[in-house]
Parts: C-alpha cells; sequence; structure tokens
C-alpha cells in the first residue's frame, strides 16, 4: 500500500484507512489506477465501490471461518479477466464492499461533496 493509495482511499470513502494485521496490504490494478487518480484530482473513470471491505478483528486463525482460506478461485490468479470465476466465501469476519447501485447511485466523495454545499 503506497502513500498515494491510501490518501486516495482516504479522500474517496471520506475515512482513515486503519491497517490491522489480518487486512490485505496490496490492492489490485483496478483499485491501485482509480484511488492515484482520485488522489492525483484526476478520476475520470467511475469507482463502482461506494462501501469497502470492513474486516472484524479475529482472535485466532480458524480455516473453517478465515476468507481466504475459504474464498476459491476456479482459475489460475485473481486476474481482471477471471474475476468472475471467484467464488467469494461469506463470513462473519467480513462485511464485503458495496458496488454503485440504483439505491446508492454516488461515492462517499460525491455525497460530502454535496452535504458540504447545502
Amino acid at each position: 500500500m503506497t502513500k498515494a493509495i491510501i490518501s486516495g482511499f482516504e479522500k474517496y470513502f471520506v475515512t482513515l484507512y486503519v491497517s490491522k494485521r489480518h487486512t490485505p496490504e496490496n490492492a489490485c490494478e483496478n483499485c491501485y489506477r482509480r484511488l492515484t487518480a482520485v488522489e492525483n484530482n484526476k478520476e475520470t473513470e467511475i469507482f463502482k465501490i461506494v462501501r469497502y471491505t470492513i474486516w472484524f478483528d479475529i482472535d485466532e486463525h480458524n480455516p473453517d471461518e478465515c476468507y481466504f482460506c475459504l474464498t476459491k478461485p476456479k482459475c489460475f490468479g485473481f486476474s481482471y479477466n477471471q474475476r468472475e470465476k471467484i467464488q467469494y466465501a461469506v463470513c462473519e469476519s467480513v462485511l464485503p464492499a458495496r458496488i454503485r447501485s440504483f439505491e446508492t447511485p454516488h461515492s462517499p466523495m460525491q455525497m460530502a461533496k454535496q452535504q458540504q454545499e447545502a
């Protein structure tokens, strides 16, 4: 995680980035490009995520409840082209990201700007 990604994350989601011992330490290429664009005020594409993944603290590792142990790709690796083949786990230690939809059409950054203008 670079300073630009963390800063873009904080700006886009209007929250502080908190690193925990069990959270991923890197971002995919898509998130990297979009978050650095947000940081550099050059966001040209719509970022589809409106809520980031929330990782809850866990006391000890249990393979039957671990998000990473339970998430199994049906392909080799985690590439953009293969993303539809990944079966993401549903477990209590993770609240998955929310994708932009009809109910949540604006990013957290856009909603904060609208509230400031009002």
